[in-house]
């Protein structure tokens, strides 16, 4: 990770911001070795920090210097008090300070976007193999199999 001081002067592409969104996209782009990419991101490198690193601790990344806790308008119903919205502030974006948690999209969801936007192609069946990238599974090695009888689910 480089400063601003260290950077190239240009860059083929600029990405504000380095969330989800923003990585994925900038890895994308640098598949093809002719293009230059950067990635500008507010927040820092945080991959070591136990609030980041352990699940349990994400409660600790939230309204602290990881976290942007931008404030609601006051809300009527809880007597003009403002609830700060937990946005990340690292490299990760939000899913830096989400406990490592995921709900995973279903065939269904995806395939109602291209009803909504009525776009064909923008279904499940065409952007699965991309959907898919986001995923990985590590097997346990087969001492613990067994040890432990673990079972999942076949991808």
């Amino acid at each position: 990770m480089s400063t601003v001081a260290s950077m190239e002067t240009a860059y083929d592409y600029v990405i504000i911001g380095g969330g989800t969104a923003g990585l994925v996209l900038a890895n994308r782009l640098s598949e093809n070795s002719d293009v230059t990419v950067a990635v500008l991101e507010a927040g820092g490198n945080t991959t070591a920090d136990p609030k980041i690193a352990v699940p349990a601790l994400f409660t600790s990344a939230l309204a602290s210097e990881l976290d942007w806790n931008i404030p609601s308008v006051p809300q009527a119903g809880l007597d003009g008090r403002r609830i700060g919205h937990n946005q990340g502030k690292a490299l990760g974006g939000s899913s830096a300070i989400n406990a490592q948690a995921l709900i995973p999209f279903s065939a269904t969801d995806i395939d109602t976007w291209e009803s909504l936007v009525g776009d064909k192609g923008w279904n499940f069946a065409t952007l699965s193999p991309y959907l898919k990238k986001a995923f990985g599974l590590t097997l346990p090695e087969a001492a613990a199999v067994t040890q432990f009888n673990v079972s999942w689910a076949a991808p």
